[in-house]
């Protein structure tokens, strides 16, 4: 949350390069997905989701999209208060 500006920049650099934006999806993207995989697993074999596999990478890109979007065009804070919202309303 507190580098979200930034995250937004290199963003914006990973149209203009393109091993840079190969680079963020294998180390970045790819990352956070096998991590949502996991908590995804494991809710799923607690009985709380029904397949995994169908919602892991929307799971993954949910809470990134809204972060970015909140900072690139509606300029409103990242605060603990959007998180929380974000959590509790969207991902849950």
């Amino acid at each position: 949350v507190e580098n979200a500006h930034v995250t937004a920049g290199l963003a914006c650099q990973m149209r203009s390069s393109d091993e840079f934006a190969r680079l963020i999806h294998e180390y970045g993207v790819n990352l956070v997905r096998q991590r949502f995989a996991q908590i995804l697993e494991r809710a799923h074999a607690r009985g709380e989701l029904s397949d995994p596999a169908n919602v892991t990478a929307l799971f993954a890109d949910i809470g990134p999209a809204l972060v970015h979007a909140r900072v690139l065009f509606s300029f409103e804070p990242v605060d603990e208060a959007f998180v929380t919202e974000l959590v509790d309303r969207v991902l849950l």
